[in-house]
């Protein structure tokens, strides 16, 4: 195994754990979650608070969202020549969640909680799409 494939290895390992812990913290803590993002956002500029629903039809889509997620890095870092593909799969699905935060913010309210997750899955989005052309440069090098 080549230095770039145990790294690309090692940054999906450690998306996929962030991952995991991210979608129980949403699922077990939405409001305490929902509220340190508006603090935080209120701290750096004047940014509309989002308030959690009382249904919690999104919070179970958001968690289904964060499994797959999880999935996908797991089975990418088991076998990546197998699964490796599947990191344009993953940048696909952040690269959605990020994009639709900035339009939800533009269009929807000036949420710091919507830039927030356009900058953090937009960078995990460009992270996923590198690592797999650095995947694919590995091989049409050999």
């Amino acid at each position: 195994m080549s230095i770039k494939e145990k790294g690309i290895l090692w940054v999906v390992r450690i998306l996929m754990v962030c991952f995991a812990v991210v979608g129980l913290i949403f699922l077990l803590f939405p409001e305490g979650t929902l509220r340190a993002v508006n603090q935080a956002g209120a701290l750096l500029g004047d940014f509309h608070p989002v308030v959690t629903a009382t249904n919690r039809f999104w919070l179970s889509l958001t968690f289904a969202f964060m499994v797959s997620v999880t999935g996908i890095a797991y089975f990418i870092q088991k076998d990546l020549e197998r699964y490796g593909n599947l990191l344009i799969l993953l940048a696909l699905a952040k690269a959605a969640s990020s994009l639709s935060c900035l339009a939800f913010y533009f269009t929807s309210a000036h949420a710091f909680v919507y830039l927030l997750n356009f900058a953090i899955d937009g960078s995990i989005a460009l992270i996923s799409l590198i690592c797999y052309l650095l995947l694919r440069q590995e091989d049409n090098v050999e």
